[in-house]
This record gives C-alpha cells, sequence and structure tokens, in this order.
C-alpha cells in the first residue's frame, strides 16, 4: 500500500477530507480546480495548493482529475452521485481502476480493508479521490476522513513488543 500522491479539487466534503487526511500523513496531493475556488469562505485561506484553471464544464474537471491517477476512489451514502458518472470507465474510453465505497454498505473502518486489498492488487500508487460535496451529504467529510485516516495506518509500522516487554 504505496499510496504516493493523493489528487483531488478540494470541493468542501469527500475531497476536502482527503487533501486534510494527506497534508496529515505528509503525503503528496494536488489536482485540478476551478479558478477562483479557492478562495476563502468554507475554509482556511491558503489550506490547499492545488492548480487553478477555468473548466467550463464540472465534468472536465472530473476527467482531467481522474486522467493525473493511478486509481479512482469514490465514496458516498447510497448509490454514487449521478455528478460523478463521468469519470467510470465505459467502452470507448482507457479509464483507471475505480472502486466506490458505499457508506450505508461498509463502514469507515472496514472500508479502509477493502481499500488496501483493491490498491494492491491494482498496484496503485496515485489515487483521485472524489464524492458527494457537503451540500449533497453533511456527513461524508467525516466518513472519508475516518476510513482513510484508516487505511493510512494499516500502512504504519507498529512496535512489537520483545518478550518480558510491554509497550506503554
Amino acid at each position: 500500500m504505496a499510496i504516493t500522491k493523493i489528487i483531488s479539487s478540494g470541493t468542501l466534503g469527500a475531497e476536502s477530507a482527503a487533501l486534510d487526511v494527506a497534508i496529515r500523513f505528509n503525503i503528496a496531493y494536488g489536482g485540478y480546480t476551478n479558478q477562483g475556488s479557492l478562495i476563502a469562505g468554507d475554509r482556511p485561506p491558503g489550506r490547499y495548493t492545488l492548480d487553478e484553471k477555468p473548466f467550463v464544464n464540472p465534468a472536465l474537471l472530473l476527467k482531467a482529475n481522474r486522467d493525473r491517477a493511478d486509481g479512482v476512489l469514490v465514496f458516498s451514502n447510497g448509490p454514487m452521485p449521478h455528478r460523478l458518472t463521468p469519470i467510470l470507465p465505459d467502452r470507448d474510453t482507457q479509464a483507471p481502476p475505480c472502486l466506490h465505497i458505499d457508506f450505508t454498505v461498509v463502514k469507515p473502518h472496514p472500508a479502509a480493508f477493502r481499500i488496501g486489498t483493491w490498491v494492491s492488487t491494482n498496484a496503485l500508487t496515485s489515487l483521485f479521490i472524489t464524492g458527494p460535496d457537503i451540500q449533497e451529504d453533511r456527513g461524508i467529510y467525516q466518513q472519508v476522513h475516518d476510513a482513510l485516516i484508516s487505511f493510512f495506518m494499516l500502512d504504519q509500522e507498529s512496535p512489537m513488543p520483545h518478550a518480558g516487554h510491554t509497550i506503554h
């Protein structure tokens, strides 16, 4: 599980949770975002360093970020939001592998194991992480944050006690 980069547009919700976890674990991150979307408002100014471009269509922004990653990780509570369908593979395009985590089916901590298996199976090193924004799902930020924290903790080395020693 050697994820070395997280791709996101920083939209408040699933994508901002992904960037916050990347920052916490000191993982490189990047991605395109719509020009002017990083202005102060709902997030601290300068929180994320992303490439601002004038995308006229949200689907083009999604595809541009998808194309920067080895795999696409989509979170939701229930069916995937319709606006995310442009990033899914179809017959005519060569799209990266995609995993959809539905929190109505699997809770955040067990989802970390599914993500880990998928990342290992596909030998992924960079992920475009997306899902609903907070207007679509008020609780998505915390669920994505918890799932990704658990996933990256799986990859941390933990000290093993030696015979006769305890870890405090």
